[in-house]
């Protein structure tokens, strides 16, 4: 679920906080929860529950749209951590 709410979240936001009315008035959010409902057979009112439930944390979005950490600038680098004699 909580990938779920990630996910609604990390929708175009129409201004800085989600407003008085809250996530599950938005209509991307809607859009979102319908389309859970009809696809997942998710609960609607489960789903507007955990939405009310969001606020919007400017820190998070600041993280997300940082670049991606550049240490691993290579494939072979970034290889070695997942392709090792214990996984093959």
């Amino acid at each position: 679920m909580s990938f779920l709410l990630a996910a609604a979240l990390a929708l175009p936001v129409a201004s800085a906080a989600a407003g008085p009315t809250g996530y599950p008035q938005r209509k991307e959010v809607k859009q979102f929860i319908a389309e859970m409902v009809k696809k997942h057979r998710f609960t609607r009112n489960e789903l507007n529950r955990v939405f009310g439930q969001a606020q919007f944390q400017p820190a998070i979005i600041k993280a997300m749209e940082q670049p991606a950490e550049t240490a691993l600038a290579s494939w072979q680098a970034y290889r070695a951590l997942f392709i090792n004699a214990q996984r093959v």
